[in-house]
């Protein structure tokens, strides 16, 4: 189900001879505000979309080869937030795909999460941060590699969508904004990253569980609450994914994109 809101980015340059080499630029959620679909993601990644190029996006199901690329003349890009500092942003942004064509080519595959649907919601009865299970979505640069050329591609690169899961170790506020972080702990045997680069601008979601009469616990709502932009390490040595929080999407990000677009 997450998966289907989570893409990887891509920043794409063609040389003068046509030939075209990619260069993964981070993570992000595809959503919708009001009328407007995009892709909200972390501003320092949004800040890599400069010169010419065309924009990699995901928008295939697991394990399909594709290729889908937005023209730069078919996207927009909204600075919601620009980084003060790279630990603590405030980093966040978004990407208008303002062609049609574009976004029912991704919705064929691929689902816009309604952020405008939640917003209301948000403001007035969210979730306890401590309800169900946390879970950070977004494609790391560790994972992503050139294979062999395959099913018609001159050239293939191989990524993983990864979703960890866990829960909120801290949460706190500062210059407005709310951050909200949770700790890693590493293990191979679980196939867990040695660093979550390319993740920044990916997705923070709350899972809340509830049982029905048999007794059966199952996800009963999928509840977009954060973005991703910073991995760092406590002093205990303990890694982190720090992360805007629920006062940062449905408040800065709903309210500037749709001033903005309108």
């Amino acid at each position: 189900m997450l998966h289907t809101h989570s893409t990887m980015l891509m920043r794409i340059i063609v040389e003068p001879d046509g030939n075209e080499e990619g260069v993964h630029i981070g993570s992000g959620t595809l959503v919708k505000i009001g009328e407007v679909y995009g892709v909200l993601t972390a501003q320092h990644v949004v800040a890599e979309l400069k010169g010419d190029y065309l924009l990699g996006l995901t928008a295939a199901r697991e394990g399909e080869t594709h290729s889908f690329k937005a023209q730069k003349s078919s996207i927009g890009v909204i600075e919601i937030a620009s980084p003060v500092s790279e630990e603590y942003g405030p980093d966040l942004g978004f990407i208008v795909l303002s062609d049609w064509d574009d976004v029912s080519t991704i919705k064929a595959s691929r689902l816009f999460y309604d952020l405008s649907h939640d917003s209301d919601e948000w403001s007035a009865d969210p979730p306890p941060l401590d309800s169900g299970i946390w879970f950070a979505c977004g494609a790391h640069g560790e994972r992503f590699e050139r294979i062999f050329p395959e099913a018609g591609f001159d050239k293939v690169v191989s990524f993983q969508d990864f979703c960890g899961a866990g829960g909120i170790n801290r949460s706190y506020k500062k210059e407005g904004f709310d951050y909200l972080e949770m700790d890693i702990e590493f293990s191979e045997e679980r196939g867990m990253p040695h660093s979550f680069g390319g993740m920044s601008g990916g997705g923070l979601w709350q899972v809340t569980i509830s049982r029905s009469p048999e007794g059966i616990l199952a996800p009963s709502r999928f509840f977009f609450s954060g973005l991703i932009f910073y991995q760092g390490v406590t002093g205990d040595g303990v890694r982190f994914l720090r992360c805007h929080g629920r006062q940062s999407v449905y408040e800065y990000a709903v309210e500037a994109v749709s001033e903005k677009s309108a």
